[in-house]
């Protein structure tokens, strides 16, 4: 329970600081947090893969220039569903391949 506490008093700060808006982008809610306690693992694996699709969306806007499309670029990542990051990366690759 000191944990869960130590969130709120967390949270109480940004509210003090004036930006209350910013913690539930963050994910700065009593259910995020009872969620992150119990299951500790799901938010670093949530932003390695985050990190791992900004990098390949920025790897494939440098290498299509103008023929990048965001919403093309949602479409492949979203298709094939829950994938290991190192298959994405290769569909990420070859879809680069395809559109040049």
């Amino acid at each position: 329970m000191k944990t869960i506490s130590c969130f709120v008093t967390f949270v109480l700060i940004f509210v003090v600081l004036g930006r209350a808006a910013d913690a539930p982008s963050y994910g700065f809610t009593l259910q995020e947090t009872e969620r992150y306690i119990v299951w500790p693992g799901q938010a670093c694996s949530y932003m390695i893969g985050q990190l791992r699709i900004l990098e390949l969306r920025e790897k494939a806007k440098t290498a299509l220039g103008p023929k990048f499309f965001l919403k093309a670029f949602h479409n492949l990542v979203l298709r094939g569903g829950s994938m290991p990051l190192d298959v994405l990366a290769a569909e990420v690759d070859a879809w680069i391949a395809a559109a040049k």
